[in-house]
């Protein structure tokens, strides 16, 4: 907002911050009844107050009949046809290096698995979607949400992945809910290793460790879910009790004994 290029800014969850917004700007209205903006009068920046973190439901779906779908319909990794979708909004951990908490305060809200199962086969059945992408921040904090959205779209025929998880939620997962999705057409996962080094996870606040990172790539092996793993070096802190060239050999380390268990897996340093 400091920026000489932007007036207004809609903080956190935005959907109906932004209508009211553009509502507002439409009919000449004051901004300050507007919750969850920061703007520009005069000299002045003001921060309005934040507006309550809403559950996902309330929203409408996503309007894909206002775009050209074929100008999205891509092919990817996945499929001929493949769409962006998003089933949540936030994440309720606390990862140090992460911007989720400071947008939405840990909070997180998920539509429920009938709305999702009846989003997905529109998608396939209306545009013809082979495979969706799913880029919720953190998809699989609901094991059973998760289990009943793969049981009701298995019958589509559809690939999905590119979605978001932990490992230290995945490795809890049950075997069942492992097999619901590969029987739906998981192909891979998006988790943040970050660092072979557990006292560098304990800085960045991950609440992982690196036996769970090994444990987890086992498990997606066994249930043929490819993995894409992030990773990062030199994670500040006042408190570092080991190098950077330890957390970087750990970290190669790791990276080597991961890609023996699971060829596929594929590394994003």
């Amino acid at each position: 907002i400091a920026n000489e290029f932007v007036d207004i800014i809609a903080r956190g969850q935005g959907e109906r911050t932004f209508t009211e917004l553009v509502k507002t700007l439409e009919r000449g209205g004051g901004l300050s009844e507007v919750l969850g903006i920061a703007y520009k009068k005069g000299d002045k920046i003001i921060f309005n107050p934040e507006r309550p973190f809403e559950d996902v439901n309330n929203f409408p779906p996503l309007p894909y009949h206002l775009i050209d779908i074929e100008k999205y319909a891509a092919r990817t990794r996945l499929g001929r046809r493949t769409i962006g979708y998003i089933t949540s909004m936030g994440c309720p951990f606390h990862c140090g290096f992460c911007a989720e908490q400071s947008v939405f305060g840990r909070k997180w809200s998920a539509l429920t698995a009938p709305r999702v199962i009846d989003d997905m086969r529109n998608l396939v059945m209306k545009y013809a979607v082979d495979s969706i992408i799913l880029s919720d921040s953190n998809f699989f904090v609901n094991e059973r949400r998760v289990r009943d959205i793969c049981e009701g779209i298995k019958d589509l025929g559809i690939a999905w992945g590119q979605v978001n998880g932990r490992t230290d939620t995945l490795v809890r997962y049950k075997p069942e809910t492992w097999s619901a999705m590969r029987e739906s057409g998981l192909q891979y996962i998006l988790s943040g290793a970050e660092s072979g080094l557990d006292e560098c996870l304990e800085i960045i606040q991950k609440d992982a460790s690196v036996q769970d990172t090994f444990e987890f790539t086992r498990i997606a092996k066994k249930y043929g879910a490819r993995i894409q793993f992030s990773l990062f070096i030199g994670a500040p802190s006042l408190e570092r009790k080991y190098s950077i060239e330890d957390e970087f050999r750990s970290t190669l380390d790791m990276i080597y004994r991961l890609h023996m268990i699971n060829k596929d897996s594929e590394f994003l340093l």
